[in-house]
């Protein structure tokens, strides 16, 4: 019987496996180390991932795929915020409630984007954007896939706006992607785009939601949404750039709290305003508890 004998591992390069591939190379392409009785094994997604991004990384159009992957969420967590606004009385006959009490499956998400998005720019940045946004869309398709089978109005609200509020750090992680791919003589132009999404994709769903609630019933808009939020989480997942964490800092929790309800309260002053009364106690309350606590905010951070 015929053996061949191994060549000897130079000592400080016992890592290398057959054909001097090293340990991080295996990871990177799922090989088998050579000689050794462990099987380094890779998730498939994984595998893809990275050769979908080191395609990517070598593409000249590197920064424009990154903004199309990133302002695919941004539209799809913003284009449902609206798109109920001209369907509230259908929807309401349909959950056996009122117009009145629906509205607030409409307002709870547009003060919830509002006011947790400067929340999501600061989770961005400590945590990485790539990591806030795909957990942003996920939320998105989770609760959207919730608003689809709600059974009353309560349900759908509190599907809407954890939907919403997941949502809302979207545009500012994309924002933060955004600034990092494009090289500053192209990031105006860039950062347009970014812009004509984020505000765009509200006014698209008002346009399209009648047609479509009229052809296909309110719960089609949810079952649209949800498989499209899937697909941006999975190309945000192969395409998006790894970003890590940055600011070190412990994450400031009084003043996200202060700007949050403060804006907030203002909001909520100003779209119950015309309906209860503008010397009704709570839209009193709102409009001078929320200046109030915006005041404290900028006092607090000016001593941080």
């Amino acid at each position: 019987m015929t053996t061949t004998d191994h060549p000897e591992v130079p000592e400080g390069n016992d890592r290398l496996g057959h054909g001097g591939v090293d340990d991080a190379e295996e990871l990177e392409l799922g090989i088998e180390p050579s000689g050794g009785d462990e099987v380094v094994v890779l998730p498939w997604s994984l595998m893809l991932q990275r050769r979908v991004a080191g395609h990517v990384e070598r593409s000249p159009r590197k920064a424009w795929i990154i903004l199309a992957a990133s302002l695919l969420g941004v539209f799809t967590a913003s284009f449902t915020i609206t798109v109920l606004t001209v369907s509230l009385g259908e929807i309401a006959f349909d959950l056996g409630s009122t117009k009145s009490i629906l509205t607030w499956a409409v307002t709870g998400p547009s003060l919830a984007m509002a006011v947790l998005g400067p929340i999501g720019g600061k989770m961005s940045d400590r945590y990485g954007a790539r990591r806030v946004y795909l957990i942003s869309i996920s939320g998105v398709a989770v609760f959207s896939a919730a608003a689809v089978v709600a059974w009353s109005a309560p349900t759908l609200i509190v599907a809407r706006l954890i939907g919403a509020s997941l949502g809302a750090a979207a545009g500012p992680a994309a924002l933060s992607m955004i600034n990092r791919s494009f090289p500053p003589e192209r990031r105006a132009q860039a950062l347009g785009y970014w812009s004509l999404v984020g505000a765009g994709a509200p006014v698209f769903g008002v346009v399209i939601g009648g047609p479509l609630v009229d052809a296909f019933g309110w719960r089609w808009i949810f079952i649209l949404q949800t498989p499209i939020a899937i697909v941006a989480v999975v190309i945000g997942f192969l395409v998006l750039p790894h970003s890590g964490r940055g600011d070190r800092h412990p994450f400031d929790i009084a003043g996200s709290a202060l700007l949050a309800f403060g804006v907030g309260f203002i909001l909520v002053a100003l779209n119950r305003g015309p309906e209860m009364g503008w010397t009704h106690p709570l839209v009193l309350f709102g409009f001078i508890g929320g200046p109030l606590l915006l005041l404290w905010f900028a006092r607090v951070e000016s001593q941080t």
